[in-house]
């Protein structure tokens, strides 16, 4: 939505044609060229932020309308004691609900070692703190201005959704034409970043993860391309049209967030360090974790708590930190339930015939395995042991059969 709103207000487009236009462009080398176009674009695009952004702030804080003298006593804000509970929520979400995204995790996959995928990880922290600090200037120079002083239309104090447009403001009416322009590539370029990973991920997990695992195993892999293809088209279309019906495009991320915190994170802590996490574990948290989280209301998507967990207040709502408890409801669970049924599988108390989801198989039929392991163990291999010498061993075992 952002790009098109930049495009709308600096340029007079029509808001419709500025989302559909966006749109067509992410989806368009996101289609052809997949995660190769993706990881090429993010590259060019990481460029223009950063000129873009840092173009704008001499011009822009030059201009005669602007006086940072006025925001002194402004610029800091005041946070209420009674809302320390929700800031910390908050902010623990939007640390760890960043984590299990799939558009990292097939940037860090997509590397070519454990090591350069580490670094870029690294690389990437430092980079997203600085390029906070030009969007940081550009909203305290807004706030400095004097609209009035401007060729601004609208009503001056800037109304509450105003200020989600400040930035595109801020390059129309205190920016020179061509350094709007440039600015309307920075915040193309910033969002687009993000629309293509969006659709590819959501593509590439439908496509693996739903259509082959689940409806077609026996897929090609140029029909789960096309596949890919088809899903990249429909997730393309089906966010154009949230975005151009949805108020806040910011508020959707923050509830995507929220999610990945309260269900996705414990799974990912689970699959990582907990050994026997199972899918019975699994699928219990993740019906818990979702439940304690919609119980808890969320005013974004106008759900009213069905919950009223304590220091529950009738303006701001849910002070206490329940999106946390709800992540650690989820994990606990993950953790009790699976070790459960592990034990009760694995020891005979329960019947494998119960064992809807196969996470573990019966003592006969691991022992045929293991018979059909030992007759496979008859076939030889060669094995290098110095330079130019080889030997011919039987598998899993020490003495060679010959040598040359």
């Amino acid at each position: 939505m952002f790009p098109g709103t930049t495009l709308s207000i600096v340029l007079g487009l029509d808001m419709t044609i500025s989302e559909i236009v966006s749109t067509c462009v992410a989806v368009g080398y996101t289609l052809f060229e997949g995660l190769y176009a993706v990881a090429y674009a993010d590259v060019i695009q990481l460029f223009f932020i950063a000129v873009g952004l840092v173009l704008a702030i001499p011009f822009s804080i030059m201009n005669p309308a602007v006086d940072m003298s006025h925001i002194q006593d402004t610029w800091t804000g005041h946070m209420e004691p009674e809302l320390i509970g929700l800031y910390i929520d908050t902010a623990l979400m939007l640390i760890m609900g960043g984590m299990p995204w799939q558009a990292l995790y097939q940037r860090v996959l997509a590397c070519k070692s454990p090591k350069i995928a580490r670094n870029a990880c690294l690389m990437a922290t430092c980079i997203s703190l600085l390029l906070a600090l030009p969007p940081t200037v550009v909203g305290a120079i807004g706030s400095a201005t004097d609209w009035n002083a401007t060729e601004y239309p609208g009503n001056v104090p800037l109304e509450y959704k105003q200020w989600a447009h400040i930035f595109p403001m801020v390059l129309q009416f205190l920016c020179p034409t061509a350094v709007s322009i440039i600015g309307i590539g920075a915040v193309s370029a910033a969002v687009m970043s993000s629309a293509d990973s969006c659709v590819l991920s959501t593509g590439s997990v439908f496509a693996n993860n739903v259509y082959k695992n689940i409806f077609r195993p026996k897929a090609s892999q140029r029909e789960i391309v096309w596949v890919l293809r088809l899903t990249i088209v429909v997730v393309g279309t089906v966010g154009a049209v949230i975005a151009l019906t949805v108020g806040s495009v910011y508020g959707l991320f923050i509830m995507s967030a929220d999610l990945m915190y309260v269900i996705q994170f414990p799974q990912l802590v689970c699959v990582l360090w907990v050994k026997c996490a199972n899918t019975y574990g699994s699928l219990t948290g993740f019906v818990i974790g979702l439940f304690l989280r919609v119980a808890g209301g969320e005013p974004f998507l106008k759900i009213a708590p069905l919950i009223q967990y304590p220091m529950y207040h009738e303006e701001y709502g849910q002070l206490f930190p329940f999106k946390t408890e709800s992540m650690l409801c989820s994990l606990f669970t993950i953790c009790v339930v699976s070790y459960i049924t592990e034990r009760l599988f694995t020891q005979g108390t329960l019947s494998m015939k119960f064992n809807i989801f196969h996470c573990y198989k019966d003592a006969d039929e691991e022992k045929k395995k293991d018979d059909d392991g030992d007759i496979e163990k008859k076939e030889p291999f060669i094995a290098p042991v110095e330079p130019d010498h080889f030997e011919l061993h039987q598998v899993n075992q020490r003495t060679p059969i010959n040598s040359f």
